[in-house]
């Protein structure tokens, strides 16, 4: 089993996790996402600060705008992702305005899982 932390962590364009965790199995399935504040045995997962989204790098590279509400958009294309889907890879977006201005400059683009 696998989990990580974020500020936010992105599972569709709408849905939308604030300061929680995501847990898949060691075979990538999605088996659970939780809030920071419900999550048991914090101290063992990673936070980290930004965005985990269920793409390569390669994939948000590729979608990569420098307004973050474009980029959800054209990165899930519709997709939505639940319990029990299979993720093959984890993504981190950090970027020093990601959050106040929506705005992406400069990102940390780092592909966190497998």
């Amino acid at each position: 089993m696998k989990r990580f932390a974020a500020n936010k962590i992105f599972l569709s364009e709408h849905q939308i996790y604030t300061n929680a965790v995501i847990e898949l199995s060691d075979t990538g399935v999605l088996t659970h996402i939780t809030s920071l504040s419900e999550s048991s045995e914090i101290h063992s997962t990673p936070f980290f600060n930004g965005i985990i989204l269920p793409f390569s790098s390669l994939d948000c590279q590729k979608h990569l705008t420098a307004d973050l509400s474009s980029f959800i958009r054209n990165l899930f294309n519709g997709k939505e992702y639940k319990t029990d889907d299979t993720i093959s890879a984890l993504t981190l977006i950090s970027s020093a305005n990601l959050f106040s201005s929506h705005v992406i400059s400069n990102p940390l683009i780092k592909e966190i899982y497998p």
